[in-house]
């Protein structure tokens, strides 16, 4: 009788050009990032770190029938940027053209800790939302506020992609008492630095002082000769009194 039948399927169309991106995004600490994307389903991928595709392979995984493929813990070059390139083979021997690149940049280098320079206004002052300053070695970081000299108690205030020198606005400070505010920053890659090895002390106060008393004048308690006598008196430590006569301020 007859025999079964074999089916051949010829095929010379290559597999649409795979996409490629790292995962996590770049740039990162990750040592060992994947690479992944989208192919024709069932193709061969391989990772190249060349831009033609012809040096350099790094791996090679299977698509899924819907495409999606995933190259997982590829270990990239410490602390510099490498792009990754992919091509997919079908099952026929058909190879796609080089995908456009992937660059991943790998980063542990943990940033210099912020500096905490001034407040605005200066302490002391009534208002309890004053703005931190301070600097930072490079541009770009997040930095964080905090009312601790280790900054792992609650978040101030947070710069995102703060300039050399950088601006907190409106601040928290504890109303009626003294807050010392210290920094630290967080580049793109997830790196923290330390705690800034200094703050900067704010004191709040809108508490109204005490009247001034025991007033009194030399010569007292009146002279036909003196007409600038001294007033003296007691009032708050550090406070400003100002002496009217008729509503006039004379001193």
């Amino acid at each position: 009788g007859c025999s079964t039948g074999l089916v051949y399927h010829h095929d010379i169309v290559a597999p649409v050009v795979p996409t490629i991106a790292p995962s996590p995004a770049s740039p990162n600490k990750e040592p060992k990032p994947d690479f992944g994307g989208t192919t024709e389903g069932g193709a061969s991928v391989s990772v190249y770190t060349s831009a033609g595709c012809t040096t350099g392979l790094v791996g090679t995984v299977s698509a899924q029938p819907n495409g999606a493929w995933s190259l997982a813990d590829v270990t990239v070059p410490t602390n510099t940027t490498t792009t990754y390139y992919a091509t997919a083979t079908d099952a026929a021997g058909n190879t796609s053209a080089c995908s456009t690149g992937a660059a991943y940049r790998h980063d542990d280098v943990t940033p210099a800790a912020p500096t905490v320079s001034a407040t605005d206004p200066v302490s002391p002052n009534n208002d309890a939302t004053p703005d931190v300053l301070g600097t930072v070695a490079e541009s770009g970081l997040t930095v964080r506020v905090y009312a601790s000299s280790t900054c792992n108690t609650a978040v101030l205030a947070t710069v995102a992609n703060a300039p050399l020198s950088w601006r907190a606005t409106n601040v928290q400070a504890v109303v009626n008492g003294s807050t010392t505010f210290y920094a630290n920053a967080t580049d793109a890659a997830g790196n923290t630095s330390g705690c800034s090895a200094a703050g900067v002390t704010y004191v709040h106060d809108n508490t109204l002082p005490g009247a001034p008393n025991t007033l009194a004048t030399n010569p007292s308690p009146w002279s036909s000769t003196n007409h600038a006598p001294t007033v003296s008196g007691k009032a708050e430590p550090n406070s400003t009194v100002r002496v009217e006569v008729d509503g006039v301020v004379v001193g």
